[in-house]
Parts: C-alpha cells; structure tokens; sequence
C-alpha cells in the first residue's frame, strides 16, 4: 500500500496508475514479453529475419502498424528521420521538421482513447549507426523519451505506442 495525491493505492492490484484520475478508466497494455519471448530489452533493436514473426504478432495482438522507412541522404539526418516519421503519423498536414513540433503532434496521438494501440515499426536506421552514432542515439532516444513523457505529463495521453527498429544491427554491433 502507498498513499498518492490522498488516495491509498494497493500496488500489487492491478488497475489504472495513481495518477489518474479515480473513475476513469484506460485500456489494458498489452505485455510483449506475453507475445515475443525472445523479445530484447527496450529500445527494440531486431534484426530483418525477425519482421515478419513480429508483425504477425502485432497484427493478431491488435496493434495498427505504422511502417516507417529511412533513407539518409542530407546533411541533416535528423530532420530527415522526422519527415520520414511525420507523414506516417498523420502530421502530413504540416510541417514536423523539429522535436518541440512533433511533440506536440504525438501528443494528440496519444490522448486518442479510443483507437487501437500503435506498433511503430522503423527501417532504415541501422544505415545511420555506421554513418553517425550521435544523431543515431539523438533520434532514438529522443522518439522514445518524448513519447514516454507526454503519457507521464497527462493522463490522458493512454494510447500504447511501441517502437521497433529493424535492421542489420547485429553487423554495426549494437546488439
């Protein structure tokens, strides 16, 4: 038991975080451990022969797939890795060529209650580990830790979205 915000909450029942609200109820996250056993630790670096088994597991698990793929061919990697996002998610409609903007695009993203999780699965990525290992962790790191803090910063923000990166990885040794 612990208390939070003057509520007791019994952590070891299952049910919605103690930061929401009490009443409001959110969909259930699905485990990937439960699908994908041999699923690696987060980020999800997998190699190419691993795509179809995961995305056959994603679909029957209910997840929409967005398929992203990167192709590096600027200076500037990042802001090619966020237009090659941007268009997937929808944001086609405007520009989304920095990470405060598409912050705020994944945020209405994720306050969609109502649609189904999203599995983000990306390619090309493992071209820019050999390229440039700094942008390389600047996108990952950064896709990720803004996604996870717009759920932590609103409660509403509930949808699930994973992300997979497929690739070589394991001939750039970083798997």
């Amino acid at each position: 038991m612990c208390r939070l915000e003057g509520r007791t909450v019994d952590v070891n029942e299952p049910g919605a975080p103690p930061w929401v609200p009490e009443g409001m109820s959110l969909k259930p996250w699905i485990q990937l451990a439960d699908i994908f056993p041999w699923l690696p630790l987060r980020p999800y670096f997998l190699d190419d022969e691993k795509e179809a088994e995961l995305l056959a597991g994603l679909r029957s698990s209910g997840f929409m797939i967005i398929d992203v793929q990167c192709n590096f061919e600027l200076d500037d990697a990042e802001r090619e890795f966020l237009s090659a996002l941007s268009p997937k998610f929808g944001f086609d409609h405007c520009r989304v060529d920095a990470w405060s903007a598409f912050s705020v695009r994944i945020d209405e993203m994720l306050k969609a209650v109502d649609e189904s999780p999203v599995a983000v699965v990306i390619q090309g990525l493992d071209e820019l580990v050999r390229r440039d290992m700094h942008t390389f962790v600047r996108c990952v790191s950064n896709l990720i830790s803004t996604t996870e803090n717009l759920g932590y910063l609103d409660w509403r923000a509930s949808r699930q979205v994973e992300y997979f990166f497929i690739g070589r990885f394991a001939s750039s040794r970083l798997v």
